[in-house]
């Protein structure tokens, strides 16, 4: 198992159809390949785990970097494990630009409470985490 965490900035004309257009493509391939993952979007960032075999996720990982709906793409962490973090997540997703803001406000604590309880049995989750906190905190 091969996974990756990268931390992109969102193109400045982002808008909320080409978010969903991100999600529809992103679930229906890695289903087709089975990869597995979970998308952060907050502030116009984009943070993003994703985990599978080496080439496909490779592959996927190259074509990201070619997508002009982010920029200033930053590789986090890179490595082989045995087991996934996401399971059957084929793209968990995340949108903190809630315009409630109470109801965004309790999302964001108890999200920052789950990354310090969360059992950290890799680096990559440790790194993955680390990077929630520092998105969140924008």
């Amino acid at each position: 198992m091969y996974q990756i965490i990268y931390l992109s900035k969102a193109s400045d004309n982002l808008n909320q159809q080409d978010i969903e257009n991100i999600l529809e493509t992103a679930r229906e391939f890695n289903s087709s390949k089975q990869i597995s993952g979970c998308l952060i979007y907050h502030n116009h960032y984009f943070l993003q785990m994703l985990e599978g075999e080496n080439d496909d996720i490779s592959a996927l990982y190259t074509k990201i970097k070619k997508d002009s709906r982010h920029t200033d793409i930053v590789l986090l962490y890179e490595s082989t494990k045995y087991d996934r973090s996401f399971g059957e997540w084929k793209m968990g997703f995340v949108d903190l630009n809630s315009e409630d803001d109470i109801e965004q406000k309790m999302f964001v604590d108890n999200l920052l409470t789950f990354a310090e309880i969360t059992p950290k049995f890799t680096k990559s989750m440790d790194v993955f985490w680390d990077e929630v906190k520092k998105l969140l905190i924008r």
